[in-house]
This record gives structure tokens, C-alpha cells and sequence, in this order.
């Protein structure tokens, strides 16, 4: 009869027995005895099991070793006593945390010699175990036979093995279930662990791709067809040695009940499949159907109502102007009353709105004040914090009025500040319905009483009170369905540099997603936006206007909702004809108007006309005056495309978001090369020319006239800068010149460099004293490998660097 034997955790101990027959005893003897290993290169996971056996015929009633190894490669799992051991006894157990003894005797004598298995110990490579080269030792080793006397053997040598690189753990990062609304998005995030790699690398390695599965049933991820799955991204590396993948799902899945699972693959090997454990989504490992499942997805039929931000201030870039909201409301100012400003703070969480002299009554009781409009909004919220010093104010109560009628308490509007952002806070108060939809609401945080935060009624003139993070949002009332074609973002029927100008008027507005989206040039249905002109600008249909929209107008430029690619103009807005000249000399064409025009933004198309290849280009077209402060101040969306047999060039300049209009009678410059003098006149023809004005509405431009210089000195005046900024360079990528733009506040020592990657300094383009004003620098790259370098300004004891793109 055999006995069978489990272990009980790394330091229990294992013990079969069983009884038989005596046999004869046989003579002990020397024996050569070997030790085996049942894989050289295991991977993680895997279990090796070590064989002792003897070669040659010999007594063996006993054998004890010790082997040792190490802990953080593998753990113990198990004794199996050999053929040569039948019906014996086995014992193993851990003597230190690297160190295991085992031994198997038998109960009775053979009753011949014979050669045969002794026993067979078994390890499992951890989960996590290092890739690399290790070992298993033996030591006390210990042969008797059926005499209970000594038998000889040589010492077992080391058996040496090399783990490898390979897939050991799988997380889908999920809770069990899941619901969202069709058309939303949904972020499937799971988690990889390949010993070597992932524990070492930060970086995504080729080597390793990662699936999430949808599928309609609950079964095995294994029997899942192709088409359901995709692929995941690399997002980074985890604190825990683990790499994080990410991808989208559920956007354009139909309402039903799905199930999400991962599929990974490392290198050529097999497929393997995670899943999710438990509620929190912080478990999980390879798919098992039972610990570690699928998670279930709800997609629901009905939409989520979408929030817009009506307005927000936030103070961040130090100013009382609004950091987002509806263009409506990006003009209006955050104000303060009976009190005094005094500058900004540290806020919640960067900057906030400083006051103190709350204990002034020269103008009433002291308050902060809002105004907005919430027209086409209803079921408006609003949310702020705010902090004070010990005898700042402490008690404010919220007021509102709608135009200029009278202030109404609100309902839930009392504040009490005390000196942290935890008390003083508004979240989400849901303001009167008498607010919903009206050109113009003013809400007042109203100073209440003399008390202070520290709850005394003394509030001094040094007390201090700030205020932050105030946000206003509200619902469409009234959502109505309305198509937009991708990429014509003015939904004027066809894709064009105009498309342009209005990404930068909605610049970072946010609105519903489509149901179901299209980015080809095809018709797509979706809520209509509020305001409705920013519905179309939302190119790619993710949700916001942004710099992915200008990929959907560059995929789509020039189609045309009636007649495909649309046709080129025939009568031009102005046209020049330029008289050669040297080659290798350049020409500057000014675009201009008699009288300057209100602008925030400009779009244009032109074409070189019967300049024969390689004869003249258009180099480069920059805007006037009237945009190099956007420009330096990085808020400037350019875009510029060119059409080198046709000799188009259609192109845009806009601020991103709401910003005064400037003055401009210089509109644009037009840099030209000649390469050699040309024997038909050439002519630049002016085809279309729009602009933006503070309001967002576009106009087309007609009274307008080109100028040519072969000096490239025409001049607009402008005030000297109140800053000291370096802007990007531009263009950006370049090859091989591209022109650094500064501007100096005051006069002084000017230092401008430019570093490679690594941090060595490879030119110094200015290192002199300069003059306040705007100042800009050409640099040639042409000597330089592909890559990108750092350019570093030093002036007025300020340090000022930026990166560059120098694609060959």
C-alpha cells in the first residue's frame, strides 16, 4: 500500500510510509550517483524537478542530501521517493530560507542489487523570478545500505540553469462590472509582467503585445474570435515592475452585455489570457474562469446628459479673466468690491485671487462677483473654494441676480472659511431655476457680519481672503440632433484653410461625443454643441476641440459636400507680378490693407504662378506684428500647406481661444527664393483671404494690395515688450534653418545657445549686450544629424530654454 503526502507551506514537511517484506541484505559498495534537472532553461511558473538516481548496480536502503538554491528563483514544492525506494518513507523540509533537506529510506532490504531513480525533488521558478543564470548546490549528501553502513559516491555537482524571458502575469486592472451609456468611451487598462523586461525597462518593448477582448458571451477568452480583439498601447511603467496598457473601448458598441478580458503575447510564444478579481479592480492574474474572470460590461441605451463648463476661473496664469468656458463668457472678469485685491496666492491647487482690506466700508459690504451668461443652459451648478488668514473674513453668503435686477439670497449659499481649502467650499450648489437660459447672471460671494476666521469679530485690514476654483456649469436645454461632415469645421460644405480659423476660436470647448463616429468624409450625427458653430469644429469627434482636429482637416482638405475636391477660384483678390531678380537673392511679398482691420485670427490661399520647378518657390509665410506676442507666448495655432507642382499655398494663424483682436494693416509676409532668373513673368495671385475677430464670427477679407521688397525691411510699430520670453522656433520640425525669436524687457547681456540632447553645447548664436524690443536669430542646422537640441537664452539673470526638431 502507498501513502500520498502534501506540503504544508515552505517550511513544513513531507512523509509517506508504507510496509512490506524483509529481503535479503547485499553487500554496500561504492556507487556513482548523479543529480539531473528536468530543464536547463525554465521560464517563470515552471516547475523543475531534480532526479537522483545511481548508475550501477548497488544496495541503497538510505539517501539524505541537502540542496540549495535561491529563494527569489524558486520555491520547494514537493518529495517523490524513486523506483529504487517503493514502499519506503520520504521526508523534505525547508532548514533555512535557501536551504531544503530531504531523504527517503525504504522499510525493507532489495532483495538484489539494481540501478534506479532514489527521488525526485521538485521547485517552482517564481512568477517574478530574475531572468538570468542560476543554480541548484547539494551538500551532507548521505548514501547507507540495507546494512545501515555507508555507501561511497562522489560529490554531486552544481546543476546550473538559465531562466528566461517570458509572460508570467496577466491583470486585467477592472472592477467586475461595469456600465456606460452607447456612444460613450470606456478606458480597458491592464497590466504585464515579463521578467527581465518589465521589471527593468521603462521603455515599451517590441517584443510584447497586449489585446483587450470583447465578446458577447462569458466563455473562455481562448475560444474568442479575432475580430474581438484590439489592441492595446503602452501607457508606462508601474511601481511594481509591471508594464500598464491601455486602450479604448465600447465607442461604437450597440446597448447589450459584453464581457472584457486581456490577451498578451511575448515574443513568438503562445497566447495568454488575464482577467479581473474582484470588486476593486486591483487584482487579477491569468484567466481562470473562476479567481480571475471577465469583466461584465453594460452598455446602456440611453445617453448621459453632457455638462458644459459655462465659465471657469481657476487664476493659474495669474489673471482674472477666465481660464475656460463658453467664448460668450470668456471676456468677463472676476471682480472685487469694498475690498482690495492683492495680487495671487498659493491656491487649491496652484494659484488663487488675493484680497485684504475686507474691514473697508467705503463702498458697503465687501464681496467677490461673477458675471456670465447661461443662455440655451438650465440646472446650473456652481462650485469655488476659498481661504483665509486668522482675522480674515469668515462668513460669506452667496447672492444672485439675473441682469440688473435685485441680489436674492441663495438657497445652501452659506460659507464659513477657516484657514485650509477644505472648509470654505462650494460644491456643485445648484442655483435657482430663474437663472436658467439668461443673457446675463451675476452671482456675489457677500461678506456676512465682522467675524473672522478665527471666530472673533475683529476682521483687520491685513486680513486676507482668497478665493479659487469657481466653475459654472450647466445642460442643454433643448438638444437637438444636427449632421456635421469631418473636417469642415465651419460646415460651409467644404474642407479649406478656413476650417483652420475656427479650431482656434473653440479652442478647447468640450461637448457630446457621437453616438457613433466617423472620421472619413461621410456624413455624422451628433448633439449639437452649445454654442452650435463649435458642433462641426469637433473634426475627429472625440469630444473636444484640440490639435487632433487639425489631422481630420488635413485627411479631408479639399473635399467638397456637393462636387467632391473642390474646384480653384477664378477671380483673385489681388495679384503681383515680380520682376526677376539675382539668383540666390530672396523677395519679400507683403500682404496688406489701407486700413488696419480688428483680427484674432487669419487664414490664406495663394499661388506662384508659371515659376517652372526649381526657378522660385515660396519659402516661407509668417504673419505681421500682429501675432508675434501669440507666437512667443505659445498660444499661436499655425498651419501651412503646399502644393509644389500647382505652386498653392493655403495656410492659417489663429489664437487658441478667446483673446482682444489686434490691430493689423500688415496681414502677412511671404518669403521668396530665386534660384536663377526666369524668361516667362511670374505672378503671386492672392486667392482668399478670411479673418476672426474677438467675437469668433469670420469675415472675408476683398480691400486688400500686395507689396513686393527685395529688402525684407517693412516695419509695423508695436510697443516694446513688458516680458522677457523666448519663443518656439519656427518652423519647428526644420531643415535646415529655422529662426529663434526673443524679447528682451530691458536692456542687457544676451547669451544664446544651442545643446545637443546629451547636454553639449554645439553653438553660440548671440553673446553680446542687447537693447530691449524683439530680436530673432537664424540658425542653420545643415551641418547637424537629425534629432533634437535644446536652445537656451540667458538674460536679465534668467534662464530660458525650449527644444527643436531638425528632421533631414
Amino acid at each position: 500500500m502507498r501513502a500520498y503526502s502534501r506540503i504544508l507551506g515552505k517550511t513544513g514537511l513531507i512523509l509517506i510510509g508504507g510496509l512490506s517484506g524483509c529481503f535479503g541484505l547485499l553487500q554496500a559498495q561504492s556507487v556513482g550517483l548523479t543529480a539531473s534537472a528536468s530543464s536547463a532553461d525554465p521560464i517563470p511558473a515552471e516547475v523543475i524537478t531534480l532526479t537522483f538516481e545511481i548508475e550501477e548496480e548497488a544496495d541503497i536502503f538510505y539517501m539524505g542530501v541537502e540542496v540549495v538554491f535561491d529563494e527569489n528563483v524558486a520555491t520547494f514544492t514537493g518529495i517523490e521517493s524513486g523506483d529504487l525506494m517503493e514502499e519506503g518513507l520520504e521526508i523534505a523540509g525547508m532548514l533555512t530560507k535557501d536551504r531544503v533537506g530531504a531523504s527517503v529510506t525504504r522499510t525493507s532490504s532489495t532483495e538484489s542489487s539494481s540501478t534506479g531513480t532514489l527521488m525526485e525533488l521538485n521547485f517552482l521558478i517564481d512568477g517574478k523570478a530574475p531572468a538570468g543564470e542560476s543554480a541548484f548546490s547539494f551538500s551532507s549528501l548521505e548514501l547507507t545500505d540495507s546494512k545501515g553502513e555507508e555507501v561511497e559516491s562522489s560529490d554531486l555537482p552544481d546543476l546550473d540553469f538559465d531562466v528566461q524571458k517570458a509572460l508570467s502575469d496577466l491583470v486585467l486592472t477592472l472592477p467586475e462590472e461595469i456600465e456606460i451609456h452607447r456612444g460613450e468611451l470606456l478606458d480597458v487598462t491592464g497590466k504585464v509582467y515579463v521578467n527581465g523586461w518589465t521589471d527593468i525597462e521603462s521603455i515599451e518593448s517590441e517584443d510584447i503585445h497586449v489585446w483587450f477582448g470583447l465578446n458577447g458571451s462569458d466563455t473562455d477568452p481562448a475560444d474568442w474570435g479575432e475580430s474581438s480583439w484590439t489592441q492595446m498601447i503602452f501607457d508606462e511603467k508601474e511601481s511594481d515592475g509591471y508594464h500598464a496598457y491601455l486602450e479604448s473601448a465600447g465607442y461604437q458598441t450597440e446597448a447589450g452585455i459584453y464581457f472584457i478580458a486581456l490577451r498578451a503575447q511575448f515574443e513568438e510564444g503562445d497566447f495568454k489570457y488575464g482577467g479581473q478579481s474582484g470588486v476593486t479592480g486591483e487584482g487579477g492574474g491569468f484567466w481562470d474562469g473562476e479567481e480571475n474572470r471577465s469583466t461584465k460590461l453594460e452598455v446602456l441605451d440611453t445617453s448621459s446628459t453632457f455638462v458644459y463648463t459655462i465659465v471657469e476661473w481657476n487664476f493659474d496664469t495669474e489673471t482674472y479673466l477666465p481660464w475656460r468656458g463658453l467664448p460668450v463668457n470668456m471676456g468677463s472678469e472676476f471682480v472685487l468690491s469694498g475690498a482690495k485685491l492683492n495680487g495671487f496666492s498659493t491656491g487649491s491647487p496652484d494659484r488663487s485671487a488675493n484680497s485684504n482690506g475686507w474691514n473697508s466700508e467705503e463702498d458697503g459690504t465687501p464681496y467677490w462677483m461673477a458675471s456670465f451668461s447661461t443662455e440655451g443652459l438650465g440646472n446650473i451648478t456652481l462650485s469655488s473654494k476659498q481661504y483665509g488668514s486668522g482675522t480674515g473674513p469668515g462668513k460669506f453668503k452667496l447672492q444672485g441676480r439675473v441682469a440688473n435686477g435685485s441680489w436674492d439670497d441663495i438657497p445652501g449659499g452659506e460659507i464659513t472659511v477657516e484657514s485650509n481649502w477644505t472648509a470654505g467650499v462650494v460644491d456643485h450648489l445648484e442655483l435657482p431655476s430663474d437663472y436658467n437660459d439668461q443673457a446675463e447672471v451675476s452671482i456675489r460671494w457677500r461678506l456676512v457680519g465682522d467675524i473672522n476666521v478665527n471666530g472673533e469679530e475683529n476682521i483687520s485690514g491685513s486680513g486676507s481672503n482668497r478665493i479659487d476654483g469657481v466653475i459654472v456649469r450647466g445642460e442643454n436645454l433643448n438638444p437637438v440632433e444636427m449632421s456635421v461632415w469631418p473636417g469642415d469645421a465651419d460646415n460651409n460644405g467644404s474642407v479649406d484653410e478656413e476650417d483652420v480659423l475656427v479650431l482656434g476660436v473653440n479652442w478647447l470647448l468640450e461637448g457630446p461625443l457621437p453616438i457613433f463616429n466617423t472620421i472619413g468624409w461621410e456624413e455624422r450625427n451628433v448633439e449639437a454643441w452649445v454654442p452650435v458653430e463649435a458642433t462641426s469644429a469637433d473634426t475627429d469627434g472625440n469630444g473636444i476641440v484640440d490639435h487632433r482636429d487639425l489631422k481630420i482637416i488635413g485627411l479631408n482638405f479639399g473635399q467638397s459636400r456637393n462636387s467632391g475636391k473642390q474646384q480653384d477660384a477664378i477671380e483673385p483678390l489681388a495679384e503681383l507680378y515680380l520682376e526677376p531678380v539675382e539668383p540666390g537673392r530672396k523677395g519679400y511679398v507683403y500682404v496688406m490693407t489701407d486700413s488696419p482691420i480688428q483680427l484674432t485670427g487669419l487664414s490664406y490661399r495663394v499661388q506662384l504662378r508659371n515659376a517652372p520647378s526649381g526657378q522660385m518657390r515660396v519659402e516661407g509665410i509668417r504673419p505681421g506684428r500682429w501675432a508675434e506676442e501669440w507666437m512667443e507666448t505659445e498660444h499661436l495655432l499655425s498651419y501651412n500647406r503646399q502644393d509644389i507642382e500647382s505652386g498653392w499655398v493655403e495656410g492659417a494663424f489663429v489664437h487658441l481661444g478667446f483673446t482682444p483682436d489686434k490691430s493689423a494693416g500688415l496681414l502677412l509676409t511671404l518669403e521668396l527664393n530665386s534660384e536663377r532668373n526666369w524668361a516667362e513673368p511670374v505672378s503671386l495671385l492672392l486667392d482668399r483671404l478670411s479673418y476672426t475677430d474677438q467675437s469668433g464670427h469670420k469675415h472675408s477679407l476683398k480691400d486688400v494690395r500686395l507689396e513686393f521688397s527685395e529688402t525684407g525691411d517693412m516695419r509695423e510699430y508695436r510697443p516694446p515688450p513688458n516680458k522677457t520670453l523666448l519663443a518656439q522656433n519656427y518652423p519647428n520640425p526644420f531643415n535646415p534653418n529655422t529662426i529663434i525669436r526673443y524679447s528682451l524687457s530691458v536692456p542687457g547681456d544676451v547669451r544664446l545657445e544651442v545643446y545637443n540632447i546629451a547636454g553639449r553645447r554645439i553653438n553660440t548664436l548671440i553673446n553680446q549686450r542687447q537693447e530691449a524690443g524683439y530680436h530673432a536669430v537664424n540658425f542653420n542646422g545643415s551641418g547637424l544629424a537629425s534629432g533634437i537640441y535644446i536652445y537656451r537664452l540667458l538674460a536679465n539673470e534668467q534662464v530660458y530654454s525650449k527644444r527643436m526638431l531638425l528632421v533631414k
